[in-house]
């Protein structure tokens, strides 16, 4: 029971810091941007155990702050990075995740960004194919 009075108090704090992040400086408008590097990236081929980082770069193309409130992975074996601080427009900003494959062969991720934008989710993608050492 304890537990469950602790999970419901960390959804309302979540609702609520994400609801004062949107409405912050934006009187109501949403923001937009634009990826300057493609949504879809093919990767190549990486070595197993090596972490890689894609970079996704995109433009505060609106007249309000860009607030990208979370980041998801699909999966555990990638880490997204992103602003934590709202992107001004005419401002870019970077998307970026971590990928650490530990199993050899293809690979087709997603990372769901979550903002003020519009659009307030877009999905990112990236693949390739894990090798195993030494068989680049």
């Amino acid at each position: 029971m304890k537990n469950l009075f602790v999970l419901a108090l960390v959804v309302v704090l979540s609702v609520t810091v994400a609801s004062a992040q949107l409405s912050v400086n934006t009187n109501g408008v949403r923001a937009e941007f634009k990826w300057l590097t493609a949504e879809k990236q093919d990767i190549g081929k990486i070595e197993q155990g090596k972490p890689v980082v894609i970079t996704y770069e995109f433009l505060n193309t609106s007249k309000v702050p860009l607030i990208i409130s979370n980041v998801k992975a699909s999966c555990g074996c990638t880490d997204p990075q992103f602003p934590k601080t709202p992107i001004a427009p005419n401002q870019k900003g970077y998307v970026k995740a971590t990928f650490n494959a530990a199993a050899a062969g293809t690979f087709d991720k997603t990372l769901t960004v979550i903002s003020n934008a519009i659009t307030e989710e877009k999905v990112l993608e990236f693949k390739g194919e894990v090798v195993s050492k030494g068989k680049n």
